[in-house]
């Protein structure tokens, strides 16, 4: 066995841990999944790094380096800003050409999701989603549309009733070119 399929088998064994609903993967099976991301936020992050190691680097007495901290903090915020924006920019380009499309809700899932540390627990929903696109039925786990969890339960269901209707109508966002990559509700801005 190759170690990106062990890496993938891995990365859905996680995804799955504690559901009821198993998560319906879109990507290629066997692969592992990656963040697809432009180059930009790349240079952010290492710029970001960069300015991190010149700091430290530069503390010592006999360093060849002339940056200020000042400079050096300036140099960290914006790969900081930089890395943020390279991550938005490639949300709103990899997601420019989705459709939205009525799905209806056939089975959710809320689950606690503890904090390891012994920090306040927060909440997390699965939906599982049917839909028809170009005459074919599809049944997909659409991705959140947030990327953070509810503090609470009952805020979670408040959520997921403001935007699943009673009948269990509901909107999803998906990829065109693979309609097994849906989100729940809207776009995300960010990766």
């Amino acid at each position: 066995m190759n170690i990106q399929k062990r890496l993938r088998e891995m990365q859905d064994r996680m995804r799955n841990a504690g559901w009821r609903i198993q998560w319906i993967p879109w990507q290629e099976p066997d692969k592992p999944e990656v963040i697809n991301s432009k180059p930009i936020a790349l240079v952010g992050v290492l710029i970001f790094i960069g300015s991190i190691f010149l700091f430290g680097y530069g503390q010592s007495a006999d360093s060849i380096i002339s940056m200020s901290v000042g400079q050096l903090l300036i140099a960290a915020i914006g790969g900081l800003a930089i890395a943020m924006l390279g991550s938005v920019y490639t949300a709103v380009q990899m997601q420019a050409d989705w459709e939205r499309v009525e799905a209806q809700c056939i089975d959710r899932e809320i689950a606690e999701c503890s904090d390891p540390d012994g920090g306040s627990p927060s909440w997390a929903y699965r939906l599982l989603c049917t839909f028809r696109y170009k005459g074919q039925e599809y049944t997909v786990t659409p991705e959140a549309s947030h990327l953070v969890s509810f503090n609470s339960e009952r805020r979670l269901q408040n959520y997921l009733e403001e935007r699943i209707q009673a009948d269990g109508r509901c909107q999803l966002w998906i990829d065109p070119q693979n309609p097994l990559h849906a989100i729940f509700h809207k776009k995300r801005c960010w990766l």
